[in-house]
């Protein structure tokens, strides 16, 4: 199986994809929401929930592996440390554990795939994560029951994401500045001076004047 995330028209999405040689055999997408409240690395932990789901599926044996583009969702799997979107990687421990648990020979392999290499499974993961992030979500009798509620017929609706709320406040904080510098009787002057006076390079390249 492989498994991927993508941020594409404002949206974000995880998908996952069982493969065969070749070919690919199913797949499995989650709609996160707006990309004003999600990050990719969000999807990128849903598609490994929903590679594990796969597995299940087709009741996995022996050693299976699944392949993910991503090195910081693949270093997630070895922590347990409290971070943005952990809670996330705790469903993919749990589904896991029910995974392995119901065949004891069984055993997981995680293992980076750089992007844009033409790894078929690879390429078929990141197809179906830019479907989703475009809101093309698979139904929720597809998807697992971690992602549901607990009537088991809605999608879960995932907690927004304190970094994604946090780099949106910060660029509507930059964008009134530039407003208000803009406005500024000083400005044509200061940028006749320097071009990049709204930049962050230029705020480095004074902040240590007198």
């Amino acid at each position: 199986v492989y498994s991927n995330g993508s941020v594409i028209d404002r949206g974000v999405g995880g998908a996952a994809v069982l493969m065969r040689n070749r070919e690919m055999m199913k797949e499995r997408r989650f709609h996160l929401g707006n990309d004003q409240e999600h990050r990719v690395y969000e999807g990128e932990l849903i598609g490994m929930i929903l590679a594990v789901e796969l597995l299940r599926e087709e009741e996995g044996k022996g050693t299976m592996s699944l392949g993910v583009d991503n090195q910081v969702a693949i270093y997630a799997t070895n922590g347990f440390i409290s971070k943005p979107g952990h809670y996330l990687m705790e469903k993919f421990h749990d589904n896991l554990h029910r995974l392995i648990s119901a065949h004891d020979d069984c055993k997981l392999t995680v293992q980076w795939m750089p992007s844009h290499q033409k790894i078929p499974g690879n390429e078929a993961a990141d197809k179906q994560a830019k479907r989703v992030a475009r809101r093309e979500s698979s139904t929720p009798r597809e998807l697992p029951k971690t992602l549901l509620t607990t009537r088991n017929s809605i999608k879960f609706i995932l907690p927004i994401s304190k970094l994604a709320l946090k780099q949106q406040f910060q660029g509507k904080i930059r964008a009134e500045a530039a407003t208000i510098m803009k406005d500024s009787p000083w400005y044509e002057w200061l940028h006749e001076i320097n071009e990049t006076a709204l930049s962050k390079h230029f705020s480095m390249l004074v902040e240590k004047l007198p």
